[in-house]
């Protein structure tokens, strides 16, 4: 039953829009711990982020959080500090911010992509971290591991409580 196949999101056999679920996409992700020109871990890019709280956290600051594989949203250019810049049009969101990225490794360049989305004014809110390492040993147990909980626990109190998660 093609209902029931979803290891890979992006076989036309899923017909199932994986942007609009989860606002990336491993393609345009990749692979982390490669050589492919990014830091194992995530570049900031908005740390006035009520997500960030507490954190004291620049801009182009990295969190270390090597990953074995990234989702990324697709992104329509860099701005001039050379950070990804989200291409909405493709996405369709009411509201997207990059909070953070990382390159990723495929046969073109990629960006891991850290995102908080809401499809509509009256959906839900998604905090995508879009790696597989957060709860690892190298996230939650690693070098960063304190940032990484501290941004957990300000995700999860903020949501429940209907707080501000987007900067802007």
């Amino acid at each position: 039953d093609p209902l029931f196949k979803t290891i890979n999101w992006s076989d036309p056999v899923v017909d199932y829009p994986i942007f609009s679920s989860i606002g990336a996409h491993f393609p345009l992700g990749g692979y982390g711990m490669k050589s492919d020109g990014g830091w194992d871990g995530y570049k900031i890019v908005q740390p006035m982020s009520p997500l960030f709280e507490g954190l004291g956290l620049a801009k182009g600051q990295v969190i270390s959080l090597p990953s074995l594989e990234y989702d990324g949203a697709p992104v329509n250019g860099y701005d001039s500090d050379g950070f990804p810049l989200i291409d909405n049009a493709v996405l369709n969101f009411e509201k997207v911010e990059l909070l953070a990225f990382d390159k990723g490794y495929r046969a073109v360049d990629t960006n891991a992509t850290f995102i908080v989305f809401r499809k509509a004014p009256t959906s839900g809110i998604v905090i995508n971290t879009a790696t597989t390492n957060w709860c690892s040993s190298t996230g939650m147990g690693g070098a960063s591991g304190d940032i990484i909980k501290t941004l957990t626990r300000n995700a999860l109190t903020k949501l429940v409580n209907d707080a501000a998660v987007f900067a802007q």
